[in-house]
């Protein structure tokens, strides 16, 4: 079965340590001094490349630098969503 993938949903979803500590940290209180993001946007997020890790996942550079993750087979079937057979 096919799936279709939004970039912002795989960078959100990188299954990286770092990625996760983040996911799972409490949240932190508004800092007003605090500078904004740089790099892209979620919506400007691009993928740069892709090299299959052996025959159970993918890894997965994008255009803000990261490229540490590595998607398993099975959390890329989570993300993505089915396309019906034409």
């Amino acid at each position: 079965m096919r799936r279709r993938y939004l970039v912002k949903d795989l960078r959100a979803g990188c299954p990286c340590a770092t990625c996760r500590e983040k996911r799972n940290a409490p949240p932190v209180a508004a800092n007003p001094l605090q500078l904004l993001p740089s790099g892209p946007r979620p919506d400007e997020m691009q993928i740069r490349g892709m090299s299959p890790m052996g025959n159970y996942a993918y890894s997965i550079e994008f255009n803000d630098g990261h490229d540490t993750g590595i998607y398993p087979l099975e959390l890329l079937r989570e993300l993505g969503t089915p396309v019906p057979a034409a």
